[in-house]
């Protein structure tokens, strides 16, 4: 009887440990699942907080930089996803008012030390720049009788072509920065003049307007500019014209929603070679890349962005179109290393492409600030710096290697982000600021 109430006993005594492993086993499987949905519900919570700290530091980034950065960069801490990146990327863009009207184009010196403008206020003006530093204005372009709006540089640097919707180009010695003088002025494109462009050895100016030509200017003298060709095709007026890098070929962008390609070997005879079609709305700018292969033409509607392969030119074949802008893009610009393609649009944004695979192209960033329209992007010569010029009546400068951009973040903020400050836009969250507030710029 002993014996089989102790091997009764010993048969409870294995039920009930099975029963607890069980349970423990339970326990923990719960307890895991309760982590794991607790680290769901802080990733979530801290999603969600973070964009919407995000769009609240763009929108500061025009009044209060140093407090708009430490938000983004603590967005982009809580949740480094790529709304938060760019958002980050767009509270460090250096935004200077350049001029006392909207911002209609603009234009690096090819030694990128100064930057042109051209305004809706009838004047051009030279900027010294050095990287994203807010550029030192050095000279102001008056005399045309109306709305700048398209600047040229010369590839040597020491002369700059404006055209105005005055229907004049003038053509400016800026040697002296300081004393720019004109050279010249060139009255007979007619209408509005839209867009200008050097042959890469400028001997070569092109202009373009709305009474839907193009003309091809000997600018050799540039005291004695003398017209060699005017171009005829395109039914509507001319929007934009580009060179290609070994100046055979022009590209120009019509409201007729066309594109057309013209052999200019010989600028006294121009022979035309194609005409692309396929955009759905009028065609504003036009840029060869670097190695000139592939073409970029920017519109609106469903095709704001067309790339193109221009291998032959007789026969160019479409490559692919790049969707996400909201509005009309009124500029598009190669990297000089021509992986990257920038566009400006209406829709107040400047997007950044990757076409390192023309065929296969992909959205880099997406950087906002702007109050209103963008009108024109820019590259600089080294590549390091973005430009955009906006209705707004500023130009905004980026730096392109957003790595070392948001690594450098806490050198533009300026005090630290009080306690006060942080309640205000992040009640839920511990107080942690981003910078100590005695980083210094490099």
């Amino acid at each position: 009887a002993a014996g089989s109430a102790a091997r009764r006993r010993a048969r409870r005594l294995h039920t009930l440990v099975a029963l607890l492993a069980a349970l423990v086993v339970v326990a923990g499987v719960a307890t895991g699942n309760a982590v794991r949905a607790e680290d769901e519900v802080t990733r979530q919570r801290n999603d969600a907080v973070a964009q919407n700290l995000a769009d609240s530091a763009t929108d500061l980034a025009n009044t209060e930089q140093g407090l708009a950065v430490q938000l983004g960069l603590t967005a982009y801490r809580l949740s480094p996803t790529a709304k938060t990146r760019d958002g980050l990327a767009s509270t460090l863009m250096t935004a200077t008012p350049v001029h006392a009207k909207e911002v209609l184009a603009l234009a690096y010196r090819p030694d990128g030390r100064q930057l042109a403008t051209a305004s809706g206020d009838h004047t051009a003006r030279l900027w010294r720049t050095h990287g994203t530093e807010s550029p030192v204005a050095e000279a102001t372009l008056s005399g045309h009788g109306d709305d700048v709006r398209t600047v040229s540089y010369r590839p040597d640097g020491r002369a700059l072509a404006t055209g105005s919707a005055d229907g004049s180009v003038r053509l400016w010695d800026t040697a002296d920065p300081s004393r720019p003088a004109v050279l010249a002025s060139l009255t007979g494109q007619g209408g509005d003049v839209r867009s200008l462009a050097y042959g890469p050895d400028g001997r070569t100016l092109a202009t373009s307007g709305t009474d839907g030509s193009v003309g091809l200017w000997d600018v050799a003298d540039t005291a004695r500019p003398a017209l060699l060709a005017r171009l005829a095709g395109h039914r509507d007026a001319v929007r934009s014209v580009a060179f290609s890098p070994d100046g055979r070929t022009l590209a120009s962008a019509g409201e007729d929603r066309t594109v057309r390609l013209t052999d200019v070997a010989d600028p006294r005879r121009p022979e035309p070679l194609a005409v692309l079609e396929g955009h759905d709305s009028a065609v504003f700018s036009v840029a060869f890349a670097p190695d000139g292969h592939t073409l970029a033409a920017a519109s609106g509607g469903r095709t704001s962005i067309r790339l193109w392969d221009v291998t032959d030119l007789r026969y160019p074949a479409p490559l692919a179109v790049l969707a996400g802008h909201t509005d009309v893009v009124g500029s598009v610009a190669f990297s000089p290393d021509g992986r990257t393609l920038a566009s400006a649009s209406d829709d107040r944004t400047v997007r950044v492409w990757s076409v390192a695979r023309p065929a296969h192209p992909g959205l880099l960033s997406t950087l906002t600030g702007h109050l209103t329209a963008v009108s024109s992007v820019a590259f600089s010569p080294d590549g390091a710096v973005l430009a955009s010029g906006g209705f707004d009546t500023t130009v905004r400068l980026a730096g392109t290697d957003e790595a070392r951009v948001i690594a450098g973040a806490c050198a533009h903020t300026g005090p630290r982000i009080t306690r006060a400050q942080w309640t205000a836009h992040l009640p839920y969250v511990a107080y942690s600021p981003p910078c100590s507030g005695l980083e210094k710029r490099p």
